[in-house]
């Protein structure tokens, strides 16, 4: 679904990795015909560094993530796209749009801008931007790209708590002032931006992005969205969306298993479409979806082998309480060491599955829950021996 194009940072100027959804082609792209990708041509093998183009729509219409009758095509976030839908339409020609998408990783943050992006450019044209943090090391490297910017033109930060931290508060706040002209200051000199440009920006940790301005940086957004966990019942209707047949029981194991996460759900599809093609299978049944989990060692709960690494590890450190309970804990780094898992892998995708499932509290260190102790408690014996 995702087919992220690599950044070159040693370009002569600044040039944008983007992420692709399916019907976003761009013009001037001269390897990828318009309807390969859609066609699944050109996959992360494509290997092309460009400079930004224009948005355009060519070729059938997606299924994964849309419904057209919201007005924003996206699978699930009810609220959000309605609101979404109202501020994008009552824009007027030098207003812009200032949302940040606030969620864990992987819940559709990126691809919800990227829907938001397209509507703003279906309705008055520019450009759509997505800045890594990876490719803003330093504030000359922002004023190249905010130099760059045109009319209507529409930009997404991801990981916006980096990216404040790297550039610091000031240059983003002068850029997401309500009164004047928005303008990035640079010493004693300025860089005029367009009014009509819009700023979206993805967080996984708005509290960063708080303590750099004690909140002024997120009240110059306006929405703010809090992106939900999608429910069982929007992931197996993105899986039925996939051109690739899968049964009922089949799309509903691989949903119970993705912990709310769109691309896990998806890469647990796309595993599982290979096991039946193998088997000479076109269509994906319950025992490929069987046999997928068994190769990538995802268990009843949907833990990955990560998790599951991280809950033994915390099995094997009990801490006897004062009023004679055990209770299994360490400290993140220590716990990130004996589990084997890197903290960036721990803080992105393995705690926050943790903390959904019910497994863990972060509350005085990385503590084991209850209901953890109740699915997994029978590792205990293998632990000791």
């Amino acid at each position: 679904m995702f087919r992220r194009v690599p950044y070159d940072p040693l370009a002569s100027n600044l040039r944008i990795a983007r992420q692709w959804l399916d019907h976003f082609v761009p013009t001037d792209w001269p390897q990828v015909a318009a309807g390969q990708v859609a066609a699944g041509i050109a996959g992360p093998e494509a290997d092309a560094v460009f400079e930004p183009t224009p948005l355009v729509f060519q070729g059938r219409e997606p299924t994964c993530f849309w419904e057209w009758e919201e007005g924003i095509p996206f699978r699930g976030q009810e609220e959000a796209k309605r609101l979404l839908h109202i501020k994008v339409q009552a824009l007027g020609p030098d207003e812009r749009l200032k949302a940040l998408l606030v969620g864990a990783a992987g819940c559709g943050k990126t691809a919800l801008a990227w829907v938001i992006a397209r509507r703003l450019i279906e309705k008055r044209g520019g450009k759509f931007f997505e800045l890594l943090a990876t490719q803003i090391a330093a504030l000359p490297d922002f004023e190249a790209f905010v130099r760059g910017l045109k009319v209507n033109d529409v930009v997404f930060f991801d990981e916006a708590h980096v990216i404040s931290e790297t550039l610091g508060a000031e240059p983003l706040l002068h850029i997401l002032a309500d009164t004047g002209r928005p303008r990035l200051k640079i010493g004693t000199g300025e860089v005029l931006v367009p009014p009509s440009v819009s700023w979206l920006a993805g967080t996984t940790d708005p509290g960063r992005m708080e303590k750099l301005t004690g909140g002024a940086l997120k009240r110059r957004f306006d929405p703010v969205i809090r992106l939900e966990a999608p429910t069982v019942d929007t992931l197996a209707e993105i899986l039925f969306d996939q051109e690739a047949p899968i049964s009922q029981a089949a799309a509903y194991e691989i949903a119970e298993r993705s912990n709310g996460l769109p691309w896990q759900a998806l890469s647990l599809f796309k595993d599982a479409l290979s096991v039946a093609r193998v088997d000479g299978m076109s269509a994906i049944e319950m025992n490929h979806v069987q046999q997928m989990f068994k190769l990538r060692k995802i268990d009843e709960n949907g833990l990955s082998a990560d998790a599951q690494a991280v809950i033994r590890a915390l099995l094997r450190s009990p801490v006897p309480m004062a009023n004679g309970t055990v209770r299994y804990k360490m400290p993140q780094s220590g716990l990130c060491a004996a589990s084997g898992v890197d903290p960036e892998t721990y803080r992105q995708e393995v705690q926050p599955v943790l903390l959904r499932r019910g497994f863990l509290s972060t509350s005085g260190g990385q503590t084991l829950l209850p209901r953890a102790l109740e699915e997994y408690g029978h590792l205990l014996s293998e632990e000791i021996r």
